[in-house]
């Protein structure tokens, strides 16, 4: 996705997951507030979690809580 700066900095430091980062949580992701408070919510319940369980949580949710506000759809954040 262009502009973003997750895929790089992951694929630099030879992790799949920003929560692997022993910088994590850091400001290099350039996300809106909004989207920054998604992306760290989502990366430490990852962490807590597990990848595969963390999968089977959200796989039928809209990725981003704007779509799901906008289809009135449910998300796995409580504020939306």
């Amino acid at each position: 996705m262009p502009g973003c700066h997750v895929a790089p900095c992951t694929r630099a430091k030879g992790i799949d997951w920003c929560w692997q980062c022993s910088e994590f949580p850091c400001e290099n992701v350039h996300f809106s507030a909004r989207a920054y408070q998604i992306w760290l919510s989502s990366n430490q319940m990852m962490a807590r979690i597990g990848v595969e369980a963390y999968w089977q949580l959200v796989k039928d949710l809209p990725h981003y809580a704007s779509l799901a506000e906008h289809e009135g759809q449910k998300t796995l954040w409580p504020d939306d």
